[in-house]
């Protein structure tokens, strides 16, 4: 079976990318105690407790969970989302906070940065990963797709029950729907990608110049 595949720009899936950039900074942050935090622009939620309290903890470490960095801390959490535009830097000699940094906490051992023109990203404190607070944005997540333990032949039924209604037509597929059984990728078609690669697809590369430019002056048009 051929299927012309969606239109896909992303080199790497946000899974993990978000994977990588724990990496690029968890070493160097651990053990890190935190001076100050300020604030930018509001986000997608707001932090949760006044950017005061965090003076004085210390960071324990960097897990992932999903599309979500979890920043331990000596007593609570800091949940950290990238939204569609965000990215994280971490050093001692960053730049003066600019209009697209809206959470910059100072440690002892550098500055840890957000960036995030269009501020779908987050940053939430959690007293712990148990509280309501986390589990309203970690509870419903599925396996882990980058663990050991993932499933493939688990993971391929649980796509095929979730495409239940999905019609096939003149060789194309079109979503219906579909509810995550598993951790999203990010980009809206990477679990057809999915579905269709376990499925034995064939991919057909559909993009062109014009439909490529397009979406990169529109990706500018956001973050100006």
């Amino acid at each position: 079976m051929i299927i012309a595949a969606f239109p896909c720009l992303l080199a790497m899936p946000e899974l993990p990318e978000v994977e990588v950039t724990r990496l690029s900074f968890a070493s160097r942050i651990a053990g890190a105690k935190i001076a100050n935090v300020a604030m930018g622009k509001s986000l997608r939620w707001p932090l949760g407790c006044p950017p005061d309290s965090l003076q004085g903890l210390a960071v324990l470490g960097v897990r992932r969970r999903g599309k979500y960095l979890l920043l331990d801390l000596s007593q609570g959490l800091l949940l950290i989302h990238l939204g569609m535009s965000g990215s994280l830097s971490f050093g001692e000699a960053l730049s003066r906070p600019g209009p697209h940094d809206h959470f910059n906490c100072f440690t002892d051992q550098g500055l840890l940065r957000l960036h995030d023109p269009r501020r779908f990203g987050a940053v939430v404190y959690a007293p712990s990963q148990d509280s309501p607070v986390a589990q309203k944005l970690l509870g419903t997540l599925g396996v882990e797709p980058l663990e050991d333990s993932f499933d493939p032949e688990l993971f391929a039924s649980m796509l095929d029950e979730s495409y239940k209604n999905t019609k096939i037509a003149d060789g194309e597929m079109t979503k219906q729907s579909f509810s995550p059984s598993s951790l999203g990728y990010g980009h809206g078609t990477c679990p057809r990608y999915w579905y269709m690669a376990f499925s034995g697809a064939v991919f057909i590369d559909n993009n062109d110049a014009v439909a490529v430019a397009n979406m990169a002056q529109g990706t500018q048009a956001h973050e100006r």
